[in-house]
Order: structure tokens, then C-alpha cells, then sequence
């Protein structure tokens, strides 16, 4: 049985609550919204998450929200897939970085795969 999201949500303590966001702030970047969107979305306030993707030329945008995918599968050449989704082109990505490794420092997969798990920057796609 699934707990909803607001006895989820009930069981976070303020302080909790607090670190989560300091976290995110930590690992966040803040972006300035250049378009406008507007009429768009299932949600008008889910208008506000499309202007932020197309602002910062989002390869993907992930969601949950299945109405909104359904409606919007792509916005503005933005694709927009769920969360399973997203862990498969994250996989295909990571396999496509691994590969470009080896090929380029002529190293055995198994080790170009270990020197970028224990790297101490995540790559970035580029």
C-alpha cells in the first residue's frame, strides 16, 4: 500500500525540511527565466517549469505528472519523459561517456568504468 504524499509529507520534520532545502540550494543552480510560457501546461503553474527548461536549453525535462506528458510530449524541441525515462537515457549516456573513454585513453573498460566512478567530479554531458 502506497503512503499518499501528505502522510509522507506530515512526517518531515521542520528541521528536516530545512536541511533539504539548504541542500538543494547547495546543489542548485539559480537561472534567469528568459521566455514566457503561458497556456501551455495542464497546471498554469507548470507553464512557469517549461519557461525555465526552454531557458536554460534543458535536454530533457522530467516529470511525473502523465497529463502533462501526454499533452506536451515535446516542448519547443524539449522532450518530456518520465523518471523511468530518465534512467535510460541516463544509462545510454553513461555508456556513451564510458566508451568515449576508452577509446580515447586506450583503457580497458573495466578500468575507464572505475576512474570515472571514483571520480571526484560527476562528468557532464556535453
Amino acid at each position: 500500500m502506497r503512503r499518499s504524499y501528505l502522510q509522507y509529507v506530515a512526517r518531515i520534520t521542520p528541521a528536516a525540511a530545512a536541511r533539504y532545502v539548504q541542500l538543494l540550494i547547495s546543489l542548485g543552480t539559480t537561472v534567469r527565466i528568459t521566455t514566457s510560457v503561458q497556456g501551455v501546461a495542464t497546471h498554469p503553474e507548470d507553464d512557469l517549469i517549461l519557461a525555465t527548461a526552454l531557458s536554460v536549453r534543458a535536454d530533457y525535462l522530467v516529470t511525473r505528472d502523465r497529463r502533462l506528458r501526454d499533452r506536451v510530449p515535446s516542448f519547443r524541441g524539449i522532450p518530456l519523459i518520465s523518471p523511468s525515462e530518465s534512467r535510460d537515457v541516463l544509462s545510454r549516456e553513461a555508456y556513451f561517456l564510458i566508451v568515449s573513454k576508452v577509446k580515447e585513453e586506450n583503457e580497458p573498460f573495466p578500468v575507464a568504468v572505475d576512474r570515472l566512478v571514483r571520480s571526484d567530479t560527476p562528468p557532464v554531458a556535453g
